[in-house]
């Protein structure tokens, strides 16, 4: 992969935290070479200094695209948006939550690396595992893209579990393949503010998809969690490095 094939990165930055998305730009700013990607940026809700910081990086680097709501719809359908109202033409989309972020140069270099020499995974990320209760169980099984493959019950260190387990990629941070986001058309359009991590780790392996590990250079899920106050924030599971 080369200057001449960049990648996407989208992000979404919500709220008053202006902070939050000063350190990401200029972390990725920093160590990111604008050459190497094209920037989708999802604004929910979000105050003047945001706004500010996001319009200027935008007049001085030039390859940023910005989607605005101005009321707060949540991260799975902003990144809907972020990933539907304008054609992706690069082979590889990497998400970041607005609390996450590169802090060092060969991030993205060994991201790439990794990409070509294993041409089989299909998502790069931080894995965990968590089991499902029924109403996750009944939500995969109702989606457009379970195949009705039998759901796992073996724990990595080999216990079995009595509840299904799902192998997921933190949500904070994740390299996929387009062409696994357009064949899921993900996200799944129910999803909302949480879950979408390990529904989509479900919904990889139900259709084949390959999962593999990596974080170098990049920092997950770095901030206090700041979900709206009549929104869940996480799934009552324990979810553990897998």
């Amino acid at each position: 992969m080369s200057n001449t094939n960049p990648l996407t990165i989208s992000v979404a930055f919500y709220g008053k935290h202006g902070d939050l998305c000063r350190r990401f730009l200029t972390h990725l700013y920093r160590f990111t070479s604008p050459a190497d990607f094209e920037l989708r940026v999802g604004l929910n809700a979000v105050g003047v200094e945001t706004t500010d910081f996001v319009k200027s990086a935008t007049g001085e680097f030039g390859n940023i695209w910005v989607h605005s709501e101005p009321t707060n719809i949540y991260k799975s359908p902003l990144m809907a948006k972020l990933f539907n109202m304008k054609p992706i033409e690069t082979d590889w989309v990497i998400w970041f939550d607005d609390d996450s972020y590169p802090y060092r140069g060969d991030w993205l270099t060994g991201l790439k690396l990794k990409m070509e020499s294993h041409p089989e995974i299909d998502v790069w990320g931080n894995p965990f595992f968590t089991d499902a209760d029924k109403a996750a169980v009944n939500f995969i099984q109702a989606a457009s893209w379970y195949q009705g493959k039998p759901f796992n019950h073996v724990k990595p260190t080999g216990e079995r579990s009595e509840r299904p387990l799902l192998t997921f990629v933190e949500g904070g941070f994740w390299a996929a393949k387009t062409t696994v986001l357009t064949t899921l058309d993900w996200p799944d359009r129910r999803l909302v503010q949480h879950e979408e991590d390990y529904i989509f780790g479900e919904a990889l392996r139900q259709n084949g998809f390959k999962i593999g590990r990596y974080k170098s250079g990049v920092r997950i899920s770095d901030a206090v969690r700041r979900c709206p106050p009549d929104t869940p924030c996480s799934y009552e599971s324990l979810s553990v490095p897998a």
